[in-house]
C-alpha cells in the first residue's frame, strides 16, 4: 500500500550532530517512519501493518552493487526506483499533490525514494510531481537535508475470516 498523497515534507537525513549523507538503512528519515509516523497508528492499524525486509539491492541508481546496502526490516517504507518502476509503470501514475495542500494547490509535489546513487553521496532520487513530469530525478544535498514529499509504502494483513495474523 503507498499512500496517495504526499503527506508532508520533511528531510531525508537530519545532519544535526552527525553525518550529512546516509543510505536508507541509516538515515534519520527512515527511523522516522517506523517509530513516530507507525506510533500514529491505532493499535488495531499496527498490528495489520506487516515487518517488511525491505531489499535494498536495486537502491544503488545506474550503478547497481547489490552488496552496497544491506537490506532493512520496517514496517514504513519509500519505494526504490525500481519499485516505482514496477508499481508504477506510467508517469501520471507517479504523480502526487500534498495532503495538506491538496485543496489549494494540484500543481504536484516531488517525493523521496530511498534511492541513492553509488556515485555521489549527495543525491538521493525523487519523483518530480506534475510539475517534474513523474519522471525520476537526482536530489542535491541541499534537498536532502530540507526536505522533499514524504510518501510512505508497507505492506499489511487483509483480514480473512476476521483473524489477523
Amino acid at each position: 500500500m503507498l499512500s496517495e498523497y504526499v503527506l508532508e515534507n520533511r528531510a531525508f537525513h537530519d545532519a544535526v550532530g552527525g553525518a550529512v549523507f546516509a543510505s536508507w538503512e541509516t538515515s534519520t528519515l527512515r527511523r522516522y517512519l517506523n517509530t513516530e509516523m507507525f506510533g500514529r497508528f491505532t493499535v488495531q492499524e499496527r498490528e495489520r501493518i506487516s515487518e517488511t525486509t525491505v531489499v535494498n539491492n536495486d537502491t544503488t541508481y545506474r550503478n547497481p552493487n547489490p552488496d552496497y546496502y544491506d537490506d532493512t526490516v520496517d514496517r514504513l517504507f519509500l519505494l526504490s526506483v525500481g519499485e516505482v518502476m514496477r508499481y508504477l509503470e506510467d508517469f501520471e501514475s507517479r504523480m502526487t499533490t500534498n495532503a495538506a495542500l491538496s485543496h489549494f494547490d494540484n500543481s504536484g509535489s516531488s517525493w523521496w525514494l530511498r534511492t541513492s546513487t553509488i556515485d555521489s553521496e549527495e543525491s538521493v532520487f525523487v519523483v518530480g510531481g506534475t510539475q517534474g513530469g513523474g519522471n525520476i530525478g537526482r536530489s542535491g544535498q541541499l534537498d536532502r537535508i530540507y526536505g522533499a514529499g514524504v510518501r510512505p509504502a508497507m505492506w499489511v494483513y487483509l483480514l480473512e475470516s476476521g483473524v489477523v495474523p
